[in-house]
Order: C-alpha cells, then sequence, then structure tokens
C-alpha cells in the first residue's frame, strides 16, 4: 500500500484493519529461517572465539609476567629443545595474540650467554626442528662462538632418525649423547619432484606454459613427464656443492680423516653401537643421565638445587624484562631491518588470502614498500638491512619492493641485503642493488628467470560433461580463460611478456651488480645456485650471518657495530590490542559478504570468479619461483 495514501486516509478515531499480507513461498521462508539461523550460529562461534583468545591473552600476559618476575639462578645451563619452526619472521596472525620469537632473537640469546657468568652450558635436544641448510649454518656459528668462551655444549636424542640435516647441527657441539636402541639417519641427500603430465592428459588437462629460459623448470611438473636435463644438471650441482660443503664441515667437527664420514654416510643408518665405535656420538645413555653428568661436572656434585637447567625461551624473557628496565632502545641511531620472508605477492589482502589457502608466509609488497620508504625519511634510521628468505612470486610485486629500497639510497640510507635459506628469482630482483649482499654457503639463489602460462581445461569440461556460454569482444579476449588454448597471437603475446620480464630482470642485475648485461645473461637462464658458488660470479658478495650484515650496515653509517645501534624491526609486530582490532575488522568483512551473499542469493557468481581467478596467470601474478 502507498505510504501517503495510507496517512491521508487513516480515520481519525479507528484505525483501519491491517492490509492481509500474502504469504511468501515456502522455499523462501526455508531460505530466510536457514539464513537467520546460520548468521546466529557464525555469531556464536565469533563470540567464543573472541572469548578464547581474551583468555588465551590473559593467561599468556600472566604466564609471560611470571617469568620475567623470577631471577634466574645464579647457575645454570640453558636449554633449548630443537622442535617445531625457527622462522626468520613469521607474518603476525590476528588469531595469536603471543608475539613470537624469530630466529635471530635465538641467535642473540646464545651470543649473550657467551658472557653471562650465570650460564655455564648449552643443552641442546631434539633435532626435527624446521631449519633451513642456511639457519643451520648461522646456528652452527653461535654455537662455535659459545664454545670459543670456554662453555660447553651437549647434545641429547633419543634416536637421531631425522637426516644428514640433523646430524649436521649436533656435530658443532661437544658432546653427543643417544639413548641406547636409537639410531643414527645419515643417508646423504635426495630431490625427489613428482611430474603429473600423464595425470593431467587423462584427466584432459593441458598445461601450457612459457619460460625463460631454459632452466626456469617451476612449472616443469605439469608440463612434462619427467625430468629434463637442465632440471637435472641444475639440482644435481647444488646437491654436489651442499654435500661437500657439510661432509667438510663434519669431519672437521668429528675429527675424522677425509673421505671417513662419506663412507659412513653411504650406509645410510647406522645402529647405536656403530655410530659410537665409528665416533660420530659420543656416549649411549639415557637423559637423565647425562643431566646428573652435567650437575657433576658443572658443581661438583650432584644437587638439582645446586645448578638448574633453564629454558631458553625463559632466558629470553628475562634479557628483554631487564633491556626494558635498564631504557634501552632509546640510542640516537637506528638500523631498520626488514624482514622479506615468503612469497611475494602484490598487497596484504593477496597476502591473507594466500597464505590461507597455500600456508606459510607472504610478503605483501604494498605494504612492505610504504614502511621501507617511511623509514628512508627518518633521521634516527641510518641504514636498512633486509633479511631475504623467499622462492620468488610476482615480478611487479618485487619490483615495488626493489623501487622503495632505491627510495631509501636516493635518500642517504645504505641498504645490505642478508640471505637466508632461499632468495631466489624474486627474491634476488629485490636484493639485486643493494650496497653489498650478504648469504650463507648453503643459501639457495639465483634462478633469474620468469615463467607463466595457464591450464586449458577445454577437454576437462567436455568429459564431465560441462558446456561455457561464450560472448567475447576483443580479438585476444580469451587470453587468460582457462577454457580456451592459446592462440597464435595469444603466445607470441606472452612470449612478449616473457621477453619483457626477462630483459628487466637482467638489466637491474647488471645495474645493482656492476656486470655486464651478457655476463649476467650467462649466469642467470633460470639458474639456481648455492650462495657459496653465487659469490664466485658476483652475485653475492660475502658470506655471513645475519648479524654479519647488521655489522657492516653500522660500519656503512660510521658506527662501531650492531651493538652501537637499536635493531628496529619491519614489518613491526603487533601487539595484542591490534591484533585483537584486526581479528574484529576481518571477522567484520567476513559478515558482510556471508550477508551480501545470503541476501542476494548469487553464490554462484564468486564461485565461478574465484575459479577464473585462480585457473590463469596474469602479468601481476606471472612466477618467479
Amino acid at each position: 500500500m502507498n505510504r501517503r495514501y495510507w496517512f491521508r486516509t487513516r480515520p481519525l478515531f479507528s484505525p483501519l484493519p491491517l492490509p492481509q499480507q500474502k504469504k511468501e513461498p515456502f522455499a523462501q521462508r526455508a531460505c530466510a529461517f536457514l539464513y537467520r539461523g546460520l548468521r546466529r550460529f557464525c555469531m556464536a562461534i565469533g563470540f567464543m572465539v573472541l572469548l578464547s583468545i581474551l583468555i588465551s591473552s590473559i593467561t599468556a600476559s600472566m604466564i609471560a609476567g611470571q617469568s620475567t618476575v623470577q631471577p634466574l639462578p645464579d647457575k645454570m645451563v640453558l636449554s633449548l629443545t630443537l622442535e617445531g619452526e625457527f622462522p626468520d619472521y613469521s607474518t603476525p596472525s590476528p588469531y595469536s595474540l603471543v608475539m613470537k620469537s624469530h630466529f635471530r632473537h635465538f641467535i642473540n640469546a646464545i651470543d649473550r650467554a657467551q658472557t653471562d657468568h650465570r650460564v655455564k652450558g648449552l643443552l641442546l635436544s631434539g633435532g626435527n626442528a624446521s631449519l633451513s641448510l642456511a639457519q643451520m649454518q648461522e646456528l652452527r656459528s653461535a654455537l662455535r662462538r659459545f664454545r670459543a668462551s670456554g662453555k660447553t655444549v651437549w647434545f641429547y636424542a633419543e634416536s637421531m632418525d631425522a637426516g644428514l640435516g640433523s646430524y649436521y647441527l649436533a656435530a658443532a657441539v661437544d658432546q653427543i649423547w643417544m639413548q641406547p636402541v636409537g639410531s643414527l639417519a645419515i643417508g646423504g641427500l635426495r630431490a625427489e619432484m613428482p611430474y603429473a603430465r600423464r595425470l593431467l592428459d587423462k584427466l584432459g588437462i593441458e598445461p601450457q606454459f612459457f619460460a625463460r629460459k631454459e632452466y626456469k623448470d617451476v612449472f616443469s611438473s605439469f608440463s612434462e613427464s619427467g625430468m629434463n636435463e637442465h632440471t637435472r644438471e641444475s639440482v644435481t650441482r647444488i646437491l654436489n656443492d651442499i654435500s661437500g660443503i657439510m661432509v667438510a664441515d663434519i669431519e672437521a667437527d668429528r675429527k675424522l680423516a677425509a673421505g671417513v664420514f662419506k663412507t659412513h654416510m653411504d650406509k645410510a643408518v647406522l645402529t647405536d653401537r656403530e655410530a659410537l665405535q665409528a665416533g660420530l656420538i659420543d656416549r649411549l645413555d639415557y637423559f637423565d643421565v647425562l643431566k646428573k653428568d652435567i650437575r657433576i661436572k658443572i658443581t661438583g656434585y650432584d644437587d638439582p638445587k645446586a645448578m638448574k637447567f633453564v629454558r631458553m625461551t625463559r632466558y629470553m624473557d628475562d634479557a628483554n624484562h631487564h633491556a626494558l628496565q635498564a631504557d634501552l632502545g632509546v640510542r640516537a641511531h637506528k638500523i631498520a631491518l626488514v624482514y622479506a620472508v615468503g612469497a611475494i605477492v602484490s598487497d596484504d589482502d593477496v597476502a591473507l588470502s594466500s597464505s590461507a589457502y597455500y600456508g606459510g608466509s607472504m610478503v605483501s609488497a604494498k605494504d612492505l614498500a610504504k614502511e621501507i620508504e617511511e623509514a628512508a625519511l627518518k633521521d634516527d634510521i641510518k641504514a636498512i638491512v633486509v633479511r631475504v628468505d623467499s622462492p620468488g612470486g610476482s615480478p611487479t610485486a618485487s619490483e615495488t619492493i626493489r623501487r622503495a629500497l632505491a627510495f631509501a639510497q636516493q635518500n642517504g640510507k645504505k641498504v645490505v641485503v642478508s640471505m637466508g635459506g632461499t632468495a631466489a628469482s624474486g627474491g634476488y630482483w629485490i636484493a639485486a642493488s643493494a650496497d653489498r649482499i650478504y648469504a650463507m654457503p648453503m643459501t639457495i639463489t639465483g634462478s633469474i628467470g620468469v615463467a607463466g602460462g595457464k591450464f586449458v581445461l577445454a577437454d576437462l569440461w567436455e568429459k564431465v560433461g560441462v558446456n561455457w556460454g561464450e560472448i567475447q569482444i576483443g580479438a585476444n579476449a580469451d587470453l587468460y580463460s582457462p577454457n580456451q588454448p592459446y592462440s597464435e597471437e595469444g603466445r607470441a603475446r606472452m612470449n612478449a611478456m616473457m621477453d619483457s620480464i626477462y630483459e628487466a630482470f637482467i638489466v637491474r642485475v647488471a645495474q645493482g651488480r656492476k656486470m655486464p648485461v651478457a655476463k649476467v645473461d650467462e649466469v642467470a637462464r633460470g639458474r639456481v645456485w648455492t650462495g657459496h658458488a653465487a659469490m664466485g660470479l658476483g652475485l653475492v658478495d660475502e658470506m655471513g650471518t645475519l648479524n654479519d650484515a647488521l655489522d657492516y650496515a653500522a660500519i656503512l653509517a660510521g658506527l662501531r657495530s650492531r651493538r652501537d645501534v637499536d635493531i628496529v624491526e619491519i614489518p613491526r609486530e603487533k601487539t595484542p590490542f591490534e591484533k585483537l582490532v584486526e581479528l574484529l575488522e576481518m571477522q567484520a568483512r567476513i559478515g558482510e559478504g556471508l550477508s551480501a551473499q545470503a541476501v542476494l542469493g548469487e553464490w554462484l557468481v564468486p564461485l565461478v570468479a574465484s575459479y577464473n581467478n585462480a585457473g590463469f596467470m596474469t602479468r601481476e601474478n606471472l612466477n618467479l619461483q
């Protein structure tokens, strides 16, 4: 009923009866009922999640407060369990309100313990930590410095069956203990890669990918049915480099003659007695016996009260507590430590969705570039150190970060790069123009090339009985469609993009490394190198850790070392309150999207859109991995 007509004809003293409303169809009422139920269910779940986060935050704060208030004992051995992840940097999650420790913090704690008279030794246990080979080398270097101070490092494991990498780390300590009946697995290095071309052919999926150049094999698992000669050559070279470094270091650590460890490695697995007789471990016994032995060594007698084992995380909390009390963090000079850890994508929304789908960290180029530019304009920041641990990603996103670093250099900031486990492809793109590049011998770097394309699903749709209606304006409007193969003109356009990006890549490397373009092309072509090999080729300046890079940046800024400056980490770790606000904003966005889809009933549209976005490669997400 028209509202104006209702007011105009309404009696003065008696209301009109309400108009008879037409009963809605059952399907519409059922959908409305389901929507209301779903909305209330989501609200209840959100409330429970929020409540659990608040409780976790309060509990964590109480635990943290207790750990920092309680004083550490006068005699202690630090205990570090090598389990789980030790990330260079982890993308802040709104679902976790606990501030995470980065790999650098553990290294700094070991270095601090060198001169701490209360710390008498270090006990490592476990051995299944998710450490890159470069991180293992950094940790080994820290252990050697700790031992050089006259303090002892022990390693204990029930069974050392995590592979050669675990033993490589253990070999850097003074004594290796293993529980009886354990085994020592040192089977060497092996690379296995699946090739799914035959499966895709059976499914009716045709991979159409392009690469620059012949060693760029990121999509070969889909486009080929077996390993090609270029991939085999590249992987064989890397494995030989890494195994040579590891074997030489282990033989030096255990004081073995050249070639002896290789003989044991060829056996793959040694029993507990075989490992002891070979001199690869020092003692077969139990953990409680080791702790008793340590107490007697430190104090002269077995008294648990006279000497304590303290977790490394508690020791780090104590260091942070005293740093705050001493009012540290207010030095006149600062160095910005920028973390580029994970696949490189364009912005934070892409990073969030990609991380949710594929797991792992993502680098938001838009956000990181903004923070770099802000740091470049601050007078108290004297230099920028970029920690790169990335397999690559979008070329345009990589260029955004590279340009931000160039802006910092134009504003008088020195830029130093420290390569972590991997700094390849897009990771090398952002590193190439730095004033100095540090890497570890077993860092994986290079891969200067580009690849991209799409999966064509036309035959798959035919097999499953799905027909697509098509309307096209523009001769190549189907260039990115997964339903059509590339035309001759489409192939020409894709090849033009590949050539353009590859040329831009090698030109930037040539300018940054001060090398002729032809020389860069020789060592590029998609090849992957170890850090040790890359230094010989001019792609890396020096072997060194992250702290070495920080020291050099301080020297470039006219200071003595990193200890004369404050280290400002970028991206900054969000506080628990900021994470809570971010979580609420995220839930609000999800709720809005859910309401819109439920009201409109257009669930198929976003589904098809998501499929199309994932089904092809645009210039934005051409792969630099």
